[in-house]
């Protein structure tokens, strides 16, 4: 997918999202398996001017329910039909519907101090909790200025990076985000992929990656 796609794809999903009167600080759950829908989605939050939450798919149903309700999100983008949440607005963000329309960037109506995304604690000594992120600490955190030794480093290792790290953790931003934001190539290894070392082998010889976290 080139950054043409992908920068159309999230935009004509951000358009789908403020339809559904997504604004500052509105909370979004993603709710996908790993895929460019998860990262195109994560973007179009960002674009709408809402906040996103990941959650992993197979994560227990209980534990999806108290972070959909701790965060008060009401508009879930996902793949599948969720029964369990039919109190939540779904957006299955395979619908190629979606991208015919809206291509075009949408007016920026974020501030600083918006919250750009939530990311949740394994809840290994309570409930899990959310961290909030405002859009400012993750410009900060892209930008690869001299002051910023961690982030100019990561740009500075090569232009091909392997995303490994769960898309419910906040590793994944740094994969992702910084990768994204420089120009970078990003490879997203599936599951399988990551739990084998001979495929996951095959994927940094075929994609010449030359940074992994």
């Amino acid at each position: 997918m080139t950054y043409r796609e992908l920068n159309e794809r999230a935009n004509s999903l951000a358009y789908k999202l403020r339809e559904n009167e997504v604004t500052n600080n509105t909370v979004v759950g993603i709710l996908l398996e790993r895929s460019f829908e998860m990262l195109i989605s994560m973007l179009a939050v960002l674009k709408s001017g809402g906040c996103y939450i990941p959650i992993a798919p197979d994560y227990p149903k209980d534990r999806i329910e108290y972070m959909l309700e701790d965060s008060e999100a009401t508009i879930i983008l996902t793949s599948q039909n969720r029964r369990n949440l039919a109190d939540k607005k779904l957006i299955n963000v395979k619908d190629e519907r979606i991208y015919e329309n809206h291509k075009e960037n949408l007016e920026n109506i974020s501030k600083p101090e918006d919250l750009s995304y939530l990311i949740y604690t394994s809840g290994s000594t309570g409930k899990p909790k959310g961290v909030m992120i405002e859009h400012i600490n993750l410009a900060n955190f892209v930008n690869p200025n001299p002051k910023n030794g961690e982030t100019l480093g990561f740009v500075e290792r090569g232009s091909v990076c392997l995303a490994m790290a769960a898309m419910t953790f906040d590793v994944s931003i740094m994969e992702e985000f910084i990768s994204l934001t420089n120009g970078l190539t990003v490879v997203i290894a599936s599951d399988e992929e990551i739990l084998n070392p001979l495929m996951l082998g095959e994927v940094i010889i075929k994609n010449n990656v030359d940074i992994m976290v």
